[in-house]
């Protein structure tokens, strides 16, 4: 049976934290070790100080260099970055694009309750007509044409979203 192997994220970290460990590089099976070095030669570390601290020579340092699984995991190390720089840009543009949508919906607000003032006004003097039912306005905007009929958009979409929350509800109660 194969065994999988997985990086310890640990290991890179313990290392520069302390100036000398009391483990060496010899200990570390293959895939760690070239790990170990990848990090920390893409922490800054030359390899005579990556020797120092590992308690090995230089020379294990630079075979472990010249390895290939050092290659690959350099390779991942810097996939790694080039990600995590890609996912902070990605964050910075979400944090503005939300508070572009913020500002929006803001105005968007204020512009409702700026057309329904109006509204208001002409309803109250008689210059707009309503629709019996509901009493909503019957203005060319809340307005639609089915089978031959004028209805009220506003009315049919507080419909749709009641359905729709009823919908949500019995599929949660279904789920439980």
């Amino acid at each position: 049976m194969v065994e999988r192997w997985a990086p310890d994220p640990h290991l890179a970290a313990s290392v520069l934290a302390a100036p000398r460990v009391s483990w060496s590089l010899v200990d570390l099976c293959p895939a760690d070790r070239a790990w170990t070095v990848a990090e920390l030669t893409r922490a800054g570390l030359g390899a005579r100080e990556i020797a120092e601290r590992l308690n090995c020579g230089r020379r294990l340092v630079n075979q472990v260099r010249a390895d290939p699984l050092y290659v690959v995991a350099s390779l991942l190390l810097e996939r790694q970055a080039e990600h995590a720089a890609e996912l902070a840009a990605a964050h910075r543009v979400l944090a503005g694009v939300r508070g572009e949508l913020g500002r929006e919906r803001r105005l968007s607000a204020r512009l409702r309750g700026q057309v329904d003032q109006l509204l208001d006004a002409r309803r109250e003097a008689g210059q707009v007509p309503v629709f019996v039912r509901c009493g909503h306005p019957r203005v060319r905007y809340n307005t639609y044409r089915h089978g031959g009929y004028e209805r009220c958009r506003q009315c049919r979409a507080d419909w749709q979203a009641n359905r729709r929350r009823v919908l949500r509800e019995q599929a949660a109660h279904a789920g439980v």
